[in-house]
């Protein structure tokens, strides 16, 4: 879509028809609008969608920091690295997703701190491992398994188990 949009040579025209729609009242409208601007890949969406980032819904903001990613923006990849100290670890997978958009691969700087800390939200620990384990190279298996809990080094422990079950898929994909 962003090829096409960017061929069109109409880019800006198109991002102007969903700006407005940023500042909606209805979180939904502003998800949805973040998304469909970031895909014009016009400069005018940047600043609007770093707004975004300090919306009152946390599912906007997530939205935002995909966005500014998938916008390819050269001031992107400053935003989005400094979301990764933010206290919502759901943001900071949210700014490694954006960071991904743009073409990168994951960093274990990136989302190791949310593994180590044993997040209280399980979905955004589990996702964490998987942003590593799909998408690290080959530096994902020696980070997840730097990540294990030696306290209790059971493969009971969940924790554990999520990573030994991520690092040996890491070590089947390059032996197949």
């Amino acid at each position: 879509a962003k090829t096409a949009i960017a061929k069109s040579h109409q880019a800006d025209r198109i991002a102007h028809s969903f700006l407005p729609e940023l500042t909606n009242t209805d979180a939904n409208v502003r998800i949805q609008n973040a998304r469909a601007v970031s895909w014009t890949g016009s400069e005018l969406a940047f600043a609007p969608l770093c707004a975004l980032l300090q919306d009152e819904t946390n599912t906007v903001r997530y939205a935002a920091a995909e966005a500014i990613g998938r916008l390819g923006d050269a001031r992107s990849f400053a935003v989005l690295t400094n979301c990764l100290s933010d206290s919502d670890f759901a943001l900071r997978v949210a700014a490694v997703n954006g960071l991904r958009a743009l073409g990168l691969s994951v960093k274990p700087a990136w989302v190791k701190p949310m593994i180590l800390s044993g997040s209280e939200n399980v979905r955004t620990y589990y996702e964490a491992i998987d942003l590593l384990r799909m998408y690290g190279g080959d530096q994902a298996a020696p980070a997840l398994a730097s990540c294990l809990h030696f306290d209790d080094p059971s493969v009971r422990h969940p924790y554990n188990m999520r990573l030994m079950d991520a690092i040996e898929f890491r070590s089947e994909e390059h032996t197949s």
